[in-house]
């Protein structure tokens, strides 16, 4: 039976087209050229779950935008596709939207959360997951001219850098695998937040890099 990796997160692993915005709506990339298809490319033997959605926050919510806050659905997502071997989580960058007063502080404890989740669902054929933490690429300084500006402001870019470190130490202390998406990829003009065919297509390489790397 193939194992199975269940990548969460928000617009990045759901593959927002940035020039989609000329049309006047928001599309997608092609199945096959999102993260999850071209990790399931060099991982042939696992089954890759693509569980994305543009706006997707670590814990908070916005009226406006309902279903965004991740931990809602968080553990009965690990549920429904029980049994998991690697559990991949992507979030944080729209905590730092305008509408939120949240600290990149406070985004590393909800990942501390979210690890804890992973740790406390019942598995029913096998032990619980390995889990990677993926800190999200840095959002660029050209976001707050750009279709995002009315999102996110001129200190996100900065705070976007906070993520890192912060996330590596709720890794080392869990002892999960971390992975700093920003040392691989990085988010295009357009918008400065989301990831063209090319990059999204790297980061999968290094997701599959850190998944498939001997242990320390």
């Amino acid at each position: 039976m193939k194992k199975t990796i269940l990548l969460y997160g928000d617009s990045n692993f759901w593959g927002h087209d940035p020039e989609s915005y000329a049309c006047g709506r928001v599309e997608r990339y092609e199945k096959e050229r999102r993260v999850a298809g071209v990790l399931g490319r060099l991982m042939p033997d696992f089954d890759v779950v693509e569980e994305a959605l543009c706006g997707r926050t670590t814990c908070l919510s916005e009226p406006t935008l309902p279903y965004r806050n991740g931990m809602d659905y968080f553990a009965a997502c690990l549920d429904s596709h029980n049994p998991l071997d690697w559990v991949v989580i992507m979030l944080g960058t729209n905590d730092l939207q305008r509408c939120y007063t949240f600290t990149p502080a406070y985004s590393a404890i909800s990942m501390e959360n979210y690890v804890k989740t992973v740790r406390s669902v019942a598995y029913a054929r096998q032990g619980e997951p390995n889990i990677l933490l993926v800190s999200p690429p840095h959002i660029r300084s050209c976001v707050a001219q750009g279709e995002m500006g009315i999102f996110f402001d001129k200190s996100a870019p900065e705070r976007s850098r906070q993520l890192a470190p912060l996330y590596a130490e709720v890794a080392r202390r869990y002892g999960c695998r971390f992975l700093d998406a920003a040392q691989w990829v990085r988010a295009g003009e357009k918008d400065g937040l989301h990831l063209d065919r090319e990059n999204a297509a790297k980061l999968a390489q290094a997701i599959c890099d850190a998944i498939t790397a001997t242990p320390e």
